[in-house]
């Protein structure tokens, strides 16, 4: 066998043997575009066991196999090897969104190419809100937590009163309203929204 000479380097055996989990990622990104393990198997022609056992890393695909399963969820082969990218959002570069409503501030904190949630983070003047017509999302999910202050929710014909620590999750596709019941406080509220409407 050849030595390697000076400028070369030496290379152990096998250069990576540590094994590769992707199953998942997959799943992941299959449940993202809200398709079923069984979509999933009819796109790529194979059947759906063989996709679950994939998700569980029970066997390993081909190469075609695994850019099949991308194309059917319409991600490239490559973002499986990337790593996940922090997206920190500091507070002096909130960039504020307007959505409507009366007396309010709102500030998109979710970063930048976000498609899977919206989370906002509102400053309420006393008597601000949405308007008193109800609107609708087409949303899956819709969950406000009061920081500090109080949020009136009026969620179809059913008024809700939310104080500082409370929580509310519902299907933003009701007919809902909100607003700062308060003459005098601010009121601060967080909002995860999702998918974004």
């Amino acid at each position: 066998m050849k030595k390697p000479t000076s400028d070369q380097k030496t290379i152990p055996y096998p250069v990576r043997d540590e094994p590769i989990f992707l199953g998942a990622k997959l799943k992941a990104l299959r449940q993202s575009r809200g398709l079923s393990i069984e979509q999933i198997a009819k796109a790529i022609g194979v059947n759906k066991s063989f996709i679950s056992k994939l998700e569980h890393d029970s066997v390993a695909p081909s190469i075609a196999t695994l850019v099949k399963y991308c194309d059917a969820v319409g991600a490239s082969a490559g973002a499986l090897f990337t790593r996940p990218k922090a997206d920190i959002i500091r507070k002096k570069d909130r960039k504020p969104i307007n959505f409507g409503g009366e007396k309010l501030s709102e500030f998109i904190v979710s970063g930048e190419g976000q498609d899977q949630i919206m989370v906002l983070v509102s400053e309420i003047e006393p008597g601000g809100g949405s308007g008193p017509e109800q609107y609708t999302l087409r949303s899956t999910v819709d969950l406000i937590h009061i920081i500090e202050g109080q949020l009136e929710l009026v969620l179809d014909d059913t008024t809700y009163l939310l104080e500082e620590g409370d929580t509310i999750t519902f299907p933003p596709t009701i007919p809902h309203s909100w607003k700062n019941p308060s003459d005098t406080h601010m009121t601060r509220a967080f909002w995860v929204i999702a998918p974004p409407p």
